[in-house]
Formats: C-alpha cells, structure tokens, sequence
C-alpha cells in the first residue's frame, strides 16, 4: 500500500494543503491529512460532473509525520515559508529525504525559489492546471476539468523523475504532460491572474462581472495595456490587446466563480498578492519599467489586508 498524506498549514479545510504520496491508485493508498492544531475527523462529499461520493477525513499531526514517496506542495502563498520551515525542521528520524520528488502547484511566481532554498538537494518540479475545484460546507467540488502543465527546475538533471511523475499525474489528473517551457506557462497564468485576481478583490465581484462592467473592463484593459513592455521582453503576447483578450475569454468561462484572492479577503485571510502583482512589480522594477497602475492596486489590496 502506498502513502498519500496531505498536511493542512492552516486550521479550517481548504483546498490549501500540501498534499505527499506516491499512489498508484488512491483508492488502494493509507490517506493521512496532517494539520497544525488537534482537530476531528469529518466527512465530506466529493461532487464532480461524473461521479459523487463521500469521504472522511482523518487527521494527524506533524509530528506524526511519516516519510512519503512524493511531496505536493499546494498552499497559499503567505503560508508557504512557515510550512517549509516546519518540514524542514522534523526531527531526525523524520527528516525528508534528499531523493524526494516536490511538486508545487501554487498561484504566482517566486514559490519554486523559496521551496528549493530550504530543500537544495531535492528534485524539484511545478506544474500549472486548469482544472477548477472549491469547497462549499462539506463538500468538495470537482467544477471543471482542464489540464496541467509539468515542468522541471533544475535543467535536464531530474528528466526521469519528470517523466515518470507526469505519467503518474495523467493518470489521476487527466490531462497532464511535460512542458519544456513551464516559465512562459507560468508568466502568462501570472498575468491573467494580476488583472482578474486584484479587480475581483477590490470591487468584491465575481469574475464575469469583469466583463459585464464596461467601467471594470476599461480598468482591465488598461491594466494589459501597461503590460506591453514585459509582454515583448518575455514573449509571451504578441500584444496587450492578446492578454486582454485572454483576460476576457478567462472571466466568460468562470463568469460564476469568486477569484482565489476574493475568496481570501471574504474570509479574513491574506492572499497571494505577493507571488502575482508583488512579483510583477519586483520584476518590472529590475527591468526599468513602470507600472502605476499595477502599483495602485497592489496598494489597494495591501491596505485591504492590513485590516485582517
């Protein structure tokens, strides 16, 4: 039997886990869930357009943490020093093994750097999906099916344990493949996000709404349009009117969804400002370039969050 583990940072559920194992087939692997504070087991429903079934979810604690096959790292942003802190801080019997495979799955950029730092000798991999999934009480919705990008950080090096890795993905999270190029993947879901995630935020609306408001979408446009430099630097739009676009064709498809950084705000959480427009503007500043607008709004969302 193989080991799938999933270690909570924060003290609710949330799709915020980070999430280690190797399985096969999840229905035949031991499930531990490990959070920060004594907390009950609960059931919970899982819904997606194919299938429904129920699952309890047993807790443990870190320092009842037994050694995976496969680390996966899907938390939030703010939390994601303190949880490497704690994994690289287990006691000696416990420690990570350098031969480890990690796999972040996290909005923004600049995550890959943090993990690597506190596990130098690991082989480290990020991958970027489509896929949508939300809790709402007790259930745990699988709303829509997409695709996942796998790329590697270190080169060449560790190309067998990619491949094998997406294999394995493809197999639990159709569909996944290898990117060569997962940085450019990477920029262009952190532009995306830096219009969307920010004006959902600020004008507490859900992403269609960025679409179906001509005064919101003037503000979105204009925020790709200051873009432009960083998009021909990077080649990753031939224009800003192709991220615009983008922008749009993203909000239409989730018209009904509350953005991750929204969702954040709604329940008194910061967010992943940091890793999306903290980066952008980190990297602009590096580059000679301007960004006000962008600036404006991380401004708005950090005063937003000094009230949590």
């Amino acid at each position: 039997m193989l080991r799938f583990s999933k270690v909570l940072p924060t003290y609710e559920i949330s799709p915020d886990a980070l999430t280690s194992g190797h399985p096969e087939s999840l229905s035949q692997s031991e499930v531990n869930l490990y959070a920060r504070s004594i907390k009950k087991n609960r059931n919970i429903q899982y819904q997606s357009p194919t299938e429904t079934f129920d699952l309890t979810i047993l807790y443990s604690m870190l320092n009842q943490w037994k050694q995976p096959d496969l680390i996966i790292i899907c938390v939030k942003y703010p939390q994601l020093d303190e949880l490497c802190q704690q994994l690289s801080s287990l006691s000696a019997g416990n420690k990570i093994d350098d031969s480890i495979p990690i796999l972040i799955m996290m909005n923004g950029m600049g995550v890959i750097e943090i993990v690597s730092s506190y596990f130098p000798n690991n082989p480290v991999f990020q991958a970027v999906t489509t896929h949508g999934a939300k809790f709402e009480k007790n259930s745990l919705l699988h709303s829509g099916y997409g695709d996942t990008q796998l790329g590697g950080y270190r080169g060449e090096k560790y190309k067998r344990q990619r491949d094998a890795l997406s294999k394995l993905l493809n197999t639990h999270l159709p569909k996944t493949f290898v990117s060569n190029n997962i940085e450019q993947t990477l920029w262009k879901k952190l532009l995306i996000n830096a219009v969307i995630n920010p004006l959902t935020s600020i004008h507490n609306i859900n992403n269609g709404q960025i679409i179906s408001n001509q005064e919101i979408k003037q503000e979105a446009y204009h925020l790709c349009q200051e873009l432009y430099p960083m998009l021909r630097h990077f080649n990753i739009f031939e224009a800003s009117q192709q991220l615009f676009e983008q922008v749009c064709l993203i909000a239409k498809q989730t018209k009904s969804n509350t953005s991750s950084m929204r969702q954040d705000h709604l329940n008194h959480k910061k967010s992943e400002i940091e890793s999306i427009t903290g980066y952008l503007l980190n990297k602009a500043k590096s580059m000679n370039i301007e960004l006000p607008l962008h600036n404006k709004i991380y401004r708005q969302i950090k005063r937003l969050e000094n009230h949590f």
